[in-house]
């Protein structure tokens, strides 16, 4: 089972969030196994339960970029790298965002150009 659901950032930057469900990695949330980078969108595919996962998506200045902090997903052993790039995307990273509420999986997407 496949499901994608994908972000127009601003009219150039296509994120799109590929789920991926099988055997899970995680005992409650899917875990992100693998990333692909292509020429305007980055894919995410997570292995596990997908059901209760949220994503929150918005973009920032100075250095452009594209933020996706995601809920109900493990970074598993991706959790700070640097997962690719493109004539658009001038680098994309996942990492732990920690705020009150704990850790936040976020995947940030430098760009070359602006989204605006």
């Amino acid at each position: 089972m496949q499901l994608r659901n994908t972000a127009k950032m601003a009219g150039t930057a296509w994120l799109t969030w590929a789920l991926v469900g099988s055997t899970a990695l995680a005992a409650d949330e899917a875990t992100i196994t693998g990333v692909a980078v292509n020429e305007n969108q980055v894919e995410l595919i997570l292995d596990g339960p997908t059901e209760g996962a949220s994503v929150s998506a918005f973009s920032e200045t100075a250095p452009d970029r594209a933020i996706v902090d995601m809920l109900g997903v493990s970074l598993g052993d991706l959790a700070g790298e640097h997962v690719g790039e493109s004539s658009l995307i001038q680098s994309a990273q996942l990492a732990l965002f920690t705020d009150d509420s704990g850790d936040i999986p976020r995947l940030t997407v430098f760009l070359n150009q602006s989204a605006s």
